[in-house]
């Protein structure tokens, strides 16, 4: 919306959606250990989203997403429920013993949640 209410005065709106970059930000954040970045092919490098970014901008685009991790939630979030959609980037954003507690906790919801199905 904010593209629409500046169009005509000169300035151009993008959204950048860069996912995992190596910039230093993730050990600042302490998610330096998720999968994401441990994993060579996940990441972009810092010059590929700004080139990615500035040739979007200039392109006149809304958005850009970079990296076909990137592309691959994003299209995961159209087509896929909201569920899986938070325990896919939920594995991908956690550390390896993060994404056992997080598949243990699903595991045990969806017990929870059948069991009652039973009850009823």
């Amino acid at each position: 919306s904010l593209k629409w209410e500046l169009r005509g005065t000169g300035v151009r709106v993008c959204a950048l959606c860069p996912g995992a970059t190596w910039t230093g930000f993730a050990e600042e954040s302490g998610t330096q250990d998720a999968i994401v970045f441990k994993i060579p092919t996940l990441q972009n490098t810092p010059s590929y989203v700004a080139k990615s970014g500035v040739d979007a901008l200039f392109g006149n685009k809304t958005r850009v997403i970079t990296g076909w991790f990137s592309h691959f939630c994003y299209v995961c979030g159209w087509l896929c429920p909201d569920m899986f959609s938070a325990l896919v980037a939920g594995l991908f954003w956690s550390s390896w013993s993060g994404c056992v507690e997080i598949l243990t906790n699903a595991k045990i919801k969806r017990k929870h949640h059948d069991d009652g199905l039973k009850n009823d």
